[in-house]
């Protein structure tokens, strides 16, 4: 699995736009964005909103026509995010095209909204050639002291990362859930990671991971140590030491997203689409009271 360079991005919501022109600048990749498939209405609801996305599909269509991959980016805390993706990623896929999706999850204190994000999360899934899935809730709860705003560049930065394995061949499953840490101490950085990891999966999910190593501060033997470190604990992944002018860190890509799916624990919910737009527009509708992740 991997990207040609026949690629349109397609950034949906505020972080969505943010990111898409950030990997476009670094890549020289084209872009469209929410505004230019649909006029966004803040006061529509969920599904008066996947009604009105819907409407403009052959508009959507004619801007993907000549790209054979897309990859499309929103944050799942962002109304117009959970309500078009899916809708996207379904008309993407269905005339034909490769759809690469990089989720962001929202917080654990969003309750409100964590159903209808998971629900939309598996949609995404289901109408996706790959799916990267980025948790802002783990890395908040092992960095308590991190604002929305510092929460955010961690965040931002490892999407960077992700694009970059994208373009180089690098993720080869169709499910992916990050794991990941950003630390000037890479020993704190690997400790950080595997309590993420440990919070929704084992090591024995972990496929892929990249310990990132920063230029300016690298000491070769600490390196080794961690890398050693990683073989023993991550023994069926391809473990990759990577040295970057960023700060230290490690990316650890599981085929897991077993913690999403405890918000619909009884599985009563059914995650296709068809060409009946009356039947795309109901989900999230349910309620299942007091779900925890």
């Amino acid at each position: 699995m991997g990207l040609k360079r026949n690629i349109l991005l397609v950034g949906i919501g505020r972080r969505g736009v943010e990111l898409t022109r950030s990997i476009s600048l670094i890549h020289d990749l084209p872009y469209i964005l929410d505004e230019n498939i649909f006029t966004y209405m803040p006061t529509l609801s969920s599904t008066e909103l996947r009604k009105h996305v819907a409407s403009q599909r052959e508009n959507f269509i004619g801007n993907i026509n000549k790209y054979e991959q897309l990859i499309i980016i929103g944050d799942l805390s962002e109304k117009i995010s959970r309500s078009s993706i899916p809708v996207l990623s379904y008309f993407a896929m269905s005339c034909g095209k490769e759809v690469y999706n990089i989720i962001i999850m929202p917080y654990r204190f969003e309750r409100s909204i964590l159903y209808d994000a998971m629900t939309a999360l598996n949609i995404i899934n289901n109408y996706s050639s790959c799916i990267i899935i980025l948790d802002k809730d783990a890395v908040l709860t092992n960095n308590p002291e991190l604002s929305d705003i510092d929460t955010a560049k961690v965040i931002n930065s490892f999407v960077l990362k992700m694009i970059d394995l994208l373009l180089s061949f690098r993720i080869e499953f169709k499910d992916n859930l990050v794991n990941i840490s950003d630390k000037s101490d890479i020993n704190a950085a690997f400790k950080e990671a595997l309590k993420m990891l440990y919070n929704s999966s084992k090591p024995d999910d972990v496929h892929d991971a990249f310990l990132y190593i920063s230029n300016r501060n690298a000491k070769l033997r600490d390196v080794e140590e961690l890398s050693n470190h990683m073989e023993h604990i991550f023994e069926h992944a391809n473990i990759n030491i990577v040295f970057t002018d960023d700060n230290n860190g490690l990316l650890l890509i599981t085929s897991s997203s077993n913690k999403f799916e405890r918000c619909d624990p009884l599985y009563k919910i059914t995650y296709n689409m068809d060409d009946n737009i009356e039947k795309i527009t109901k989900i999230g509708d349910l309620r299942l009271p007091n779900m925890e992740l």
